[in-house]
């Protein structure tokens, strides 16, 4: 019988403080990261998510055994006309696996990946198909951040696997049914950003200047917190109602948050509030365009 695998995927980005709304710029001490990822892996939590630019969150990562772990990874923008740029990103790949001390990624996303819309895209593609070939990373993905741009990527290229943010204040991609067709076609899907980059645990009167919804939309989701008696963690965990085989890519900053996240992630999902954030409030939160 084989073991069931949590469906939470641990985000490191916050292991070198590079990521949230309320980011102090903290490095994480290895002790405390060591504690993080021992827990996850004693409860079955198997994915780690990282990236190829998280120079810090790597360094610490590779004084630890991650080899048990499922790791996927993002890859930044490279010129696609760049002389032998099969070498380079292999290059680029080899090094990172070298400084994480484990043999293949579960996956590798593209971190801007319009440069597939790019003229000399068929270089980037087929790299990434031989780099599959030579199992140096098991799948290739997009990280995203909207419906249409997701549509133009699929045009060019089929993906195993798409990241994509969804939370209470950000669900296009539930509400247009877009996860469960990736799904019908075989993609595998991991949700990011479902705490809002930390927007829904703010104190909207301390931090309104970084916050870019506004107070209404704030107020509404505090008051469906108060209907149902119910805390920010597991009010988040609500925008996966009804939603299966989807993986949560979750950031913390110490092993009591993910001991908390873990506890209201096995707990029944509510059913999530009706909150509308527009388009150019999401273009702004996630400074990125969302088309």
């Amino acid at each position: 019988m084989s073991e069931k695998i949590s469906k939470i995927v641990l985000g490191t980005s916050r292991f070198s403080g590079i990521y949230g709304i309320k980011n102090n710029k903290k490095i994480l001490s290895l002790k405390e990261v060591k504690k993080i990822i021992d827990y996850a892996y004693k409860n079955k939590i198997r994915y780690l998510d990282t990236a190829i630019t998280y120079k810090k969150t790597n360094y610490l990562l590779k004084k630890i055994n991650i080899k048990r772990f499922k790791v996927t990874s993002k890859l930044p923008s490279i010129k696609l006309n760049t002389n032998n740029f099969y070498y380079k990103i292999s290059k680029i790949i080899d090094d990172h696996l070298e400084q994480l001390r484990i043999k293949r990624l579960y996956a590798l996303y593209l971190h801007r990946p319009n440069d597939l819309l790019k003229k000399n895209n068929e270089n980037l593609i087929l790299a990434l198909k031989k780099l599959k070939k030579e199992k140096k990373i098991k799948k290739v993905g997009f990280s995203v951040y909207g419906i249409k741009q997701l549509k133009n990527l699929i045009d060019v290229f089929k993906p195993d696997i798409v990241q994509l943010p969804l939370s209470v204040f950000d669900y296009r991609f539930k509400k247009k049914n877009i996860i469960k067709k990736l799904q019908d076609m075989k993609i595998e899907v991991h949700v990011r950003s479902i705490f809002f980059q930390g927007g829904l645990f703010c104190n909207y009167k301390t931090l309104n200047k970084k916050l870019l919804f506004t107070k209404k939309i704030y107020s509404k989701w505090r008051n469906w917190l108060q209907k149902n008696n119910t805390n920010i963690t597991r009010g988040a965990f609500s925008v996966l109602y009804k939603l299966k085989k989807v993986k949560v890519v979750v950031g913390v900053e110490s092993r009591d948050q993910l001991i908390e996240i873990n506890n209201e992630f096995k707990k029944k999902f509510l059913k999530p509030p009706k909150i509308n954030v527009s388009n150019k409030i999401l273009k702004k939160h996630y400074n990125f365009n969302i088309n």
